[in-house]
């Protein structure tokens, strides 16, 4: 049986991989081909752009691994959405995120072709 201590080191160890894979997306990353941006900041949003328009992802969630599951969390008004995706960080400077339709669990990337967005970080 786990004791009260083990189980509270398990949790600060999810938590700490949780908050280090955020990290390590912190910034922009630019798709130039197909004109998509994603802009992770440290308060836990996003701003996702597409030709031009912007959407604000108010909060998103992580699983550990490579690729991790991720929740993005969309608010307007009173209406809340969740769009599932799943992300792979190739390097330091390369990312891969594919979003999926609301409803769905996925673990890895489809086969969908133009579906997967490789994003390049934008340094400063």
């Amino acid at each position: 049986m786990m004791t009260l201590k083990s189980f509270m080191f398990v949790i600060a160890l999810l938590f700490f991989t949780s908050v280090q894979d955020k990290t390590q997306l912190v910034g922009k990353w630019v798709d130039e081909e197909r004109n998509i941006s994603y802009e992770f900041e440290a308060d836990n949003t996003i701003i996702f752009e597409q030709q031009g328009i912007s959407v604000l992802v108010t909060s998103y969630t992580l699983t550990e691994g490579n690729p991790m599951q991720a929740v993005f969390t969309m608010e307007q008004g009173a209406v809340t959405m969740d769009i599932p995706a799943v992300i792979q960080i190739v390097d330091e400077e390369t990312l891969w995120i594919e979003q999926f339709a609301p409803g769905t669990t996925p673990t890895n990337f489809s086969d969908r072709p133009y579906q997967k967005h490789i994003l390049k970080k934008v340094t400063k």
